[in-house]
């Protein structure tokens, strides 16, 4: 293990920064991949990171599934305060080990961590881990479409718990939940499939979710069922703003954070994230250190 530890302080306009302390394992690539960030303390992915922290305010409900370290995590916490909770769900245990450590070290006595995957049905789940690349561990099993010799030949199945949303959080008695978040690598449409009743109950203001077909196997427009999935639900999806900052992307989303996607229109986009409202956004500012 090599463990670095940073001290960070992200604040959003017209929000004071709050300190907090961030560790990650370095021998792991993902993980790696954010050390720059944090020792600039310098956000990694700041439209996304609007998306998902800088919608919060002081005693509000998250749910981060696939929480990773808790990049996500952590910030979440910093905005929630003390009356707030974060709910917090990774499968990978290694991962887990991690966004623990965060919690401890932060003294976040309103971080409730899981150890678990979460999916459409409850019980035990194959869990497949990518060493050499953490960040696209799943349970969707990518072999048996990757060509050999890929970063997909040393995955390492495991079993884990699985839980859905509804089973275990439907009569949880929790107060209103703000935020859910999804990154699972390709299994987001079986996460919401689990909750559909946990939504309709709690009615999260924003869920924002990755859409990705870079893995073997999971193919481009999946999104398109999720967002028809979720206008049912009564929610309007935006794309947000990707992190690269080029002409392309300028071009598209001129000044603004979030493009509202029609919900007719299939997008055929090998990686973004979205956020559904339960109202359209028409612009939003930056979030920053």
């Amino acid at each position: 293990m090599s463990l670095e530890t940073f001290t960070l302080s992200y604040g959003r306009a017209g929000r004071k920064g709050k300190t907090f302390r961030f560790s990650i394992d370095t021998a792991y690539p993902g993980q790696s991949f954010l050390k720059p960030f944090l020792a600039r303390n310098e956000v990694c992915d700041p439209p996304l990171t609007a998306a998902i922290a800088g919608f919060l305010d002081e005693g509000d409900v998250v749910f981060d599934v696939g929480a990773n370290v808790g990049y996500y995590t952590m910030q979440a916490l910093q905005n929630v305060g003390k009356t707030g909770a974060v709910y917090a769900f990774e499968a990978n245990p290694e991962m887990f080990r991690i966004l623990t450590l965060n919690g401890v070290q932060n003294r976040a006595a309103n971080l409730h961590a899981f150890n678990v995957a979460v999916s459409d049905r409850p019980g035990t789940a194959t869990f497949y881990v990518n060493p050499q690349e953490e960040g696209t561990s799943s349970l969707h099993d990518p072999r048996p479409y990757a060509p050999q010799g890929s970063l997909y030949d040393t995955i390492e199945p495991i079993s884990v718990a699985a839980i859905t949303l509804d089973e275990y959080f439907l009569d949880a008695g929790l107060k209103a939940v703000k935020l859910i978040k999804i990154d699972v690598e390709g299994f987001e449409p079986q996460v919401l499939e689990g909750g559909r009743r946990f939504i309709q109950k709690y009615r999260p203001d924003h869920i924002v979710f990755e859409v990705s077909s870079l893995m073997p196997g999971i193919p481009a427009g999946t999104d398109l069922p999720i967002r028809h999935a979720l206008a049912t639900l009564g929610y309007t999806c935006h794309l947000i703003r990707p992190m690269q900052d080029n002409d392309q992307v300028r071009a598209v989303f001129r000044d603004k954070m979030f493009l509202h996607i029609p919900e007719s229109v299939a997008m055929q986009i090998r990686y973004g994230n979205v956020i559904a409202t339960r109202q359209r956004i028409d612009s939003m500012t930056g979030y920053g250190p």
